[in-house]
């Protein structure tokens, strides 16, 4: 069984859409498999085929190593790792790529932590910069060329919370069906009683 690093995130906050995308970079698409047989039953496919290549994260290999110490000032959200949500069989795949980042609001915070941070690290702004513990710092934007917004990891949550959207949607327009039926029922029922009326004006009228 193999799915990408991206499905493992059962929850990430939308404001931490952008940070965590930027934070995973290129393991957004690493491959989890469930064991390394499987991992290596993949490679040789691959290899057999000449279909690429693809970095795999099997589960029952994976080391996770102790977390980036998170220090306690303004601006500073908190260990990517624990910002998110995912299953507990899934979680050393979450801390092994996520525990050495932390997320602040901007670029002042991230400099701030920065000076107080040591080792390997990386710290990212909820605007998508990105600081590295050697110093480096990244950031701007492009320009979509299909003009949409949006990350990958919104158009996940998108995807997953879509079935539900529309078991609602359809529950709406069967409630509106009902409720279009029972007026159709009552304008049919209100028509009788007019036609009625009038069948007994004609009557009273013929009387007279």
């Amino acid at each position: 069984m193999y799915w990408a690093v991206a499905r493992s995130l059962d929850q990430v906050p939308p404001e931490l859409d952008q940070a965590i995308e930027v934070a995973l970079g290129g393991r957004l698409q690493d491959v989890v498999a469930k064991s390394f047989a499987d991992a290596e039953a993949a490679i040789n496919y691959l290899k057999g085929t000449s279909r690429g290549r693809a970095t795999f994260l099997p589960l029952d290999t994976i080391r996770v190593g102790r977390a980036v110490d998170v220090p306690d000032l303004p601006g500073v959200i908190g260990l990517a790792s624990e910002l998110v949500e995912a299953d507990s069989h899934l979680r050393p795949i979450i801390e092994q790529t996520l525990n050495r980042t932390v997320g602040v609001d901007d670029l002042p915070a991230a400099r701030r932590a920065f000076k107080e941070m040591h080792g390997g690290f990386q710290i990212v702004t909820l605007a998508g910069e990105l600081m590295r513990s050697g110093g480096a710092v990244t950031g701007g934007r492009t320009k979509s060329r299909t003009g949409q917004e949006g990350t990958f990891l919104a158009r996940e949550r998108e995807w997953r919370e879509l079935p539900a959207q529309l078991a609602a949607s359809n529950q709406s327009q069967q409630a509106l069906s009902t409720g279009l039926a029972d007026k159709h029922e009552r304008a049919a029922d209100l028509k009788g009683q007019l036609q009625s009326l009038a069948d007994e004006q004609e009557q009273q009228h013929t009387k007279r």
